[in-house]
């Protein structure tokens, strides 16, 4: 969903609410008095109608997303690609259906990325230097070491599950014939 530029947070809990109101009012909590640390994230009227007719769809895009998932789940066995997991007590919504390139896989991450791209079917690295790493960090992690965050961040890939992927173009077999 969107909200055009800035985003939404819904909640029934008061002290959440009100923590997220100073937030993104500058932290007041009343006009000119500024009581924790805030930013202005305030949306435009505009955004929020956007934002309010999107939140009215997200079932149906939720419902879209978890199709899609599940239809790559059933149908793109590979022992080269380890697929989300899922817990039964958790519902997944699938903002991404990240998958690990393993080192049984006969092309690099960037390979596989690279021929699916050619057969139609985008793919994207959405996190590719782990937050240890990252510029602003640095002084704070300038020795942590993360192996493992560092290993996944070189083999993970997302395919689209978003909620305007057809059916026809969940195509598992231009994915199979290329990893």
């Amino acid at each position: 969903m969107t909200t055009g530029e800035g985003g939404m947070v819904t909640t029934d809990n008061n002290e959440y609410a009100a923590k997220i109101r100073r937030f993104i009012n500058h932290g007041q909590s009343e006009k000119y008095l500024h009581t924790s640390l805030g930013y202005n994230y305030r949306m435009t009227d505009i955004g929020g109608a956007i934002g309010v007719a999107q939140l009215a769809k997200l079932d149906g895009f939720n419902k879209r997303r978890l199709h899609n998932a599940d239809y790559f789940d059933r149908h793109l066995v590979a022992k080269s690609l380890v697929l989300p997991a899922r817990r039964k007590d958790c519902n997944h919504v699938f903002h991404q259906y990240v998958v690990r390139v393993t080192k049984d896989c006969s092309l690099s991450r960037e390979q596989l990325m690279e021929a699916l791209t050619e057969k139609g079917i985008g793919t994207a690295v959405h996190y590719p230097l782990p937050i240890h790493l990252q510029p602003v960090y640095k002084l704070v992690t300038a020795n942590t070491r993360c192996p493992v965050a560092e290993e996944l961040a070189g083999q993970v890939m997302s395919l689209p599950v978003h909620p305007q992927v057809t059916d026809e173009q969940l195509n598992i077999s231009a994915i199979r014939s290329t990893g």
